[in-house]
C-alpha cells in the first residue's frame, strides 16, 4: 500500500495563501453583510457595505440599513467564502465624530485608540473584533484533527496505487456564539472518500471541544472558519 501523507493547516482562522484563489470583488460594489460582516441576503442583513479592490487590499465602508455611516475596514482578503482583515480599521458615532481606530495583522489586533464623543480619549479594553480561539492552542487542536484524520483514513481503507497524487479538501464551518463548531460542509472537494473522511474527522475533533467564540466589541457571534486540509500519496 502507498503511504498517505496528511497536512492540517494550523492557522485555521487566518489567512491561508489559496484562498486566495476565490473569486475576489475587484470592483466597487455595494453588499449586505451580517454583525461578523460576511455577506448574507438582504433579509438577514444589519448592515450594508461598499466594497472597492484596490490592488492587493480591499476597502469596505459600512453603513446602516438606513444610510449612517459606522466604519471602514481593510482586508487582505475578502470573498465570500474568508475574510481577514489587515490595515486600520475605524468607526465612527453616528454624528460622524470618530469612535475607534485599530491595527490589525491576519485578523489580530495589534493596536488600539478608543475616544468619547466630545473628542477625549477612552481607555482602550477589547477590540472591535477578536477571532475564535483555542483554549489549548491551535496546535493541540490541530493535532487532535490530524489523529481523527488517520482513524478515518484506516476505517475506509483508503489507498492509491500508481504515481504520487497530492490535493485538498476545503472545509467550511461555523463557531457559533457559544463556541461550538457546527455545520460541516465540503466547499472545494479532492475525491468523495477523502471529503467524507476529512468531514468525520473534523466533526469528531471537535465534539467535545469548546472555542472562544470570536467577538464583535466584546459580544460572541456566529463565525465561519476555513479548515484546509492537504494530502499526498507517495
Amino acid at each position: 500500500m502507498k503511504r498517505v501523507i496528511i497536512a492540517l493547516a494550523a492557522a485555521l482562522f487566518t489567512a491561508h495563501p489559496l484562498l486566495a484563489q476565490d473569486t475576489l470583488y475587484v470592483y466597487t460594489d455595494t453588499i449586505y453583510v451580517n454583525k461578523a460582516a460576511e455577506p448574507v441576503d438582504k433579509d438577514k442583513a444589519v448592515e450594508r457595505a461598499i466594497v472597492t479592490r484596490i490592488g492587493n487590499n480591499t476597502k469596505v465602508k459600512y453603513y446602516t440599513l438606513d444610510g449612517t455611516p459606522t466604519r471602514v475596514e481593510n482586508y487582505s482578503i475578502y470573498t465570500e467564502l474568508h475574510q481577514v482583515r489587515n490595515g486600520a480599521l475605524l468607526q465612527f458615532y453616528p454624528n460622524g465624530k470618530i469612535r475607534r481606530k485599530e491595527i490589525y495583522k491576519a485578523n489580530e489586533c495589534v493596536s488600539g485608540e478608543l475616544w468619547a464623543e466630545d473628542g477625549s480619549a477612552l481607555p482602550f479594553s477589547a477590540p472591535y473584533f477578536e477571532a475564535p480561539e483555542y483554549p489549548n492552542g491551535i496546535m493541540d487542536f490541530a493535532n487532535k484533527c490530524a489523529k481523527c484524520l488517520s482513524r478515518e483514513i484506516q476505517n475506509r481503507n483508503i489507498r492509491h496505487e500508481g504515481e504520487s497524487v497530492q490535493g485538498r479538501v476545503l472545509l467550511q464551518s461555523t463557531v457559533n456564539a457559544e463556541g461550538r463548531i457546527e455545520d460541516i460542509k465540503v466547499i472545494e472537494s479532492m475525491h468523495p472518500l477523502l471529503d467524507e473522511a476529512s468531514t468525520e474527522a473534523l466533526r469528531k475533533a471537535v465534539k467535545k471541544e469548546t472555542l472562544i467564540p470570536a467577538k464583535i466589541e466584546g459580544t460572541p457571534v456566529d463565525y465561519k472558519m476555513i479548515t484546509p486540509i492537504s494530502f499526498k500519496f507517495n
